[in-house]
């Protein structure tokens, strides 16, 4: 390390001759985390479940169907250009 940047770090952080130290800063309070929120113990039944797997399992279904689509569509496209067109988001 280079002497003279050591030396210039603490010359700026310490006093030196003839200077006086900086007043300390008022101590901040402490912060105080938010209140632990008790289980009120409303639970989804296994039944909410279930209907909310099932309803995921539709819509990945659907979004599959349109994945699909849209790949046979763009593979038609590029068939009738007779080149390949390259399709981003």
């Amino acid at each position: 390390m280079n002497v003279d940047v050591f030396s210039a770090f603490f010359s700026h952080n310490f006093p030196g001759e003839g200077e006086k130290a900086a007043p300390p800063q008022p101590q901040q309070p402490p912060v105080h985390q938010p209140p632990i929120q008790e289980h009120t113990g409303e639970h989804m039944s296994l039944e909410n479940w279930e209907r909310l797997l099932q309803n995921h399992k539709e819509a990945a279904a659907v979004i599959q169907e349109i994945h699909r689509e849209l790949h046979t569509h763009c593979k038609s496209v590029d068939d009738d250009l007779g080149e390949r067109v390259l399709y981003t988001n």
